[in-house]
């Protein structure tokens, strides 16, 4: 269980970096906040 959460964790780490990258630094502020 604590396997799958950590997969978990990783692949959205994952898509939050890469949207670090792929948008503008605003539009990731805003997408940060609204996740977390």
């Amino acid at each position: 269980m604590k396997k799958l959460l950590l997969g978990v964790t990783i692949v959205t780490a994952v898509a939050v970096v890469s949207s670090l990258f792929a948008l503008d630094a605003e539009t990731t502020e805003q997408a940060i906040r609204a996740i977390t």
